[in-house]
């Protein structure tokens, strides 16, 4: 008895649980300190749950940060060991990726992403 009620217990959490939700961008625009704006090409992979999330750069790392809904759209916020970095993803998927330099530099991609479900 014991047994079937464990498994039966162990089927209702795994049904209940939720699945961390995938989103791709895309960025093909970059704009230097000095505002110079040049072409760009990065993707990244963001898997989230619960407001964690995983920034998954498509040939480059992987850091983990925080995502949360906002009056303007999604805000995903994640540190490198050199940066801060702030994902704006607006209700249509137009995305701004700001990167500040703990030296003082700064620098932004633009580009968008999927849709971002779930998200609170």
């Amino acid at each position: 008895m014991n047994k079937i009620f464990l498994a039966a217990t162990m089927t209702a959490l795994a049904a209940t649980s939720v699945a961390a939700e995938t989103t791709f961008c895309q960025f093909d625009r970059v704009m230097w300190t000095d505002q110079t704006i040049e072409e760009a090409d990065w993707a990244v992979r963001i898997d989230h749950n619960n407001g964690a999330a995983k920034i998954s750069l498509i040939g480059g790392g992987s850091f983990t940060g925080k995502i949360a809904a906002r009056n303007r759209g999604t805000e995903i916020v994640f540190a490198t060991a050199t940066s801060i970095e702030t994902m704006t993803v607006s209700p249509s998927g137009e995305t701004q990726w700001m990167i500040d330099f703990q030296d003082g530099r700064k620098m932004a991609y633009f580009g968008n992403c999927g849709a971002f479900n779930g998200v609170e």
